[in-house]
């Protein structure tokens, strides 16, 4: 990909892999499915966001696109025919915006701002989102600022991930009209679930409660939410070398770091290593994973991967500078 411009951001939605750069360009790229058979588009479609403005995060819904930069919520449809410009549905001003994220159970886009809190939506249409809430946690209104390194969210729960400090649990609560319809959101209860060093992700894994934590000091943990237990932990002892972002595949982890990649088998507690090499973004795609290094994307398979898998990814129009598969012990 000849662009003049850094990957800042990776992102997989049903077959469609995103890759946002730091000038404000989105490529789309038809992806394999693991069921339909294999298959590229030839050429990618692509957008120009706002040239200067990176995209910091992205979501979709529906064949529609959310896409956050510094300042902004970007909106488009990408139910594309013979066109490869995205069609603008809206922007949204707002200040300080990092992470965004859906909640699919019940149709909830929530935009987070480290100045004015976390801003909801409703997007049962994606194409006409409509405003629900802004809510401000307690630690917002303590600090003045929330200084977040990552969140999850599932189903009206969230969990904020604040630098050098904890991870906070919200649960939300909503107020909706006679049809089923949230018309608006409020703050169940806001409470510190974990105190920490200097956090960088969290993960919850809720068929079994688990909450996957990677910090900067203490390393990488696996919590039991329910008894608050530790499970699992791992302590890099190599300075220089810490958890930056968790991945998870069926209860298990692909955790990156500093300085390279690893997984976690959660049945076996083992934690072994991928690669050992700096990477950029990262995104999780069924079974496999793609990540960026020196601004080209490289395809992973955990597990055995097929001849013909392989030859396809090798031949995209995505141009894969490594197509490999890993097999965990």
């Amino acid at each position: 990909m000849n662009i003049s411009s850094y990957i800042s951001s990776l992102y997989i939605y049903n077959n469609k892999l995103f890759v946002g750069y730091t000038n404000g360009l989105i490529r789309i790229f038809d992806f394999p499915s693991t069921i339909k058979p294999l298959h590229f588009s030839k050429i990618p479609y692509q957008s120009n966001v706002n040239a200067g403005d990176a995209i910091i995060d992205m979501q979709a819904s529906n064949n529609v696109l959310f896409a956050s930069t510094s300042n902004k919520l970007y909106c488009y449809d990408f139910k594309l025919d013979n066109s490869d410009v995205l069609s603008k549905l809206f922007v949204k001003e707002i200040p300080d915006c990092s992470n965004i994220k859906i909640d699919y159970t019940n149709h909830l886009l929530f935009a987070f701002s480290s100045t004015k809190g976390i801003i909801a939506f409703n997007i049962r249409n994606p194409r006409k989102a409509k405003f629900i809430s802004s809510l401000r946690p307690v630690e917002l209104k303590r600090e003045g600022n929330l200084n977040l390194t990552e969140i999850d969210v599932y189903d009206k729960t969230i969990f904020l991930v604040i630098r050098k400090s904890k991870i906070i649990r919200i649960d939300l609560q909503e107020q909706s009209d006679e049809f089923g319809i949230t018309k608006q959101l409020v703050i169940g209860r806001e409470f510190d679930k974990i105190s920490l060093q200097d956090p960088q992700d969290a993960k919850y894994y809720h068929p079994k409660n688990l909450l996957y934590v990677a910090d900067a000091d203490l390393g990488f943990m696996v919590i039991n939410i329910q008894t608050n237990e530790i499970l699992f932990t791992k302590i890099f002892e190599d300075g220089s070398d810490f958890p930056q972002k968790i991945i998870l595949l069926n209860g298990n982890a692909v955790v990156k770091t500093c300085n390279g990649l690893y997984f976690f088998n959660f049945k076996r507690r083992s934690f072994d290593r991928i690669f050992d090499y700096k990477i950029g973004s990262i995104a999780k795609y069924y079974n496999s994973f793609i990540y960026s290094k020196n601004n080209k994307l490289n395809y992973v398979r955990v597990g055995r991967m097929k001849i013909e898998e392989e030859r396809i990814m090798n031949d995209s129009s995505i141009q894969f500078e490594r197509v490999t598969e890993y097999i965990p012990l």
